[in-house]
């Protein structure tokens, strides 16, 4: 087992190393990440000292942890969705939030998933990302293309983006010309919950959106232009056909938390070279 600090140059699994290459020109929530040779190392007791030393070395306090296994978030097969991720982790369950992402990678949908596209349960090498939580005003995800149409699509929540993703509730969707990151067109949502880091440390607690907000859009024209726009730049830092972000604002700032490569949309003609 390895604690990695800077990771542009280790094996250390797609998310991950998105993660590095967005740190330097996104404002992306602190972060490491720890590099397994084998899922049985995280039951060495001096193992797990170092990541609980790492941990509050870091100053975290409630923390995201994930995957970043060799094979995720790469142009042949994304697994988007098919590893564990923990949200709202505080230092007790570490461990526990480890152990659990590590033990998916022997999960009969990833090993089908794996078999599918020509892969063994054997090249799959683990890693797990820890960052620190951001307390989310709003979340979202920006696809910088579709199968139909050369716009950005950006859907968003109040909360935790949990909520969206886990098709818990109904996000706002505003579609944007590529070009210009004009808004073309917008869905706003009614949201009468939203998802937050449970305060005792249990994961994700839901609470209540208040009334006046429930039927608001939850991005201002300044707002989805940012999103826009920077979706687009990592699409084109990272040399991806096609970014998927994940992304929150937090005290006004616009934080990503992941990017990864979109599937290749064979309806889709490639977009003219910038």
């Amino acid at each position: 087992m390895q604690i990695v600090r800077d990771c542009e140059t280790l094996d250390i699994g797609g998310k991950a190393a998105n993660l590095c290459r967005l740190r330097e020109f996104c404002n992306v929530p602190p972060f490491f990440v720890i590099r397994f040779d084998s899922p049985d190392e995280i039951d060495d007791p001096s193992n797990q000292a170092e990541i609980l030393a790492e941990c509050s070395r870091q100053g975290f306090e409630v923390m995201a942890v994930r995957s970043s296994a060799s094979c995720e978030d790469s142009d042949e097969a994304s697994f988007a969705g098919m590893f564990e991720t923990r949200l709202g982790v505080t230092a007790p369950g570490v461990l526990d939030a480890v152990r659990a992402i590590l033990n998916t990678a022997c999960s009969p949908r990833v090993v089908e998933y794996a078999e599918a596209r020509g892969l063994t349960r054997s090249s799959i090498q683990m890693a797990v990302v820890i960052q620190q939580l951001v307390h989310s005003r709003v979340s979202g995800v920006c696809l910088t293309r579709t199968p139909t149409s050369d716009t950005v699509t950006i859907e968003a929540c109040y909360g935790l983006g949990e909520a969206l993703v886990s098709g818990t509730i109904q996000p706002d969707t505003y579609l944007l010309d590529t070009g210009s990151t004009a808004v073309l067109e917008e869905r706003v949502a009614y949201q009468s919950r939203m998802a937050v880091a449970d305060p005792d440390g249990m994961g994700i607690a839901w609470r209540d959106v208040p009334f006046h907000k429930r039927h608001a859009r939850k991005l201002d024209a300044t707002d989805i232009r940012a999103v826009g726009s920077m979706s687009l730049s990592i699409e084109r830092a990272l040399g991806f056909d096609g970014a998927d972000v994940e992304w929150t604002f937090h005290e006004g700032r616009l934080h990503v938390l992941q990017a990864r490569p979109l599937a290749p949309l064979p309806r889709m003609a490639k977009r003219r070279e910038e």
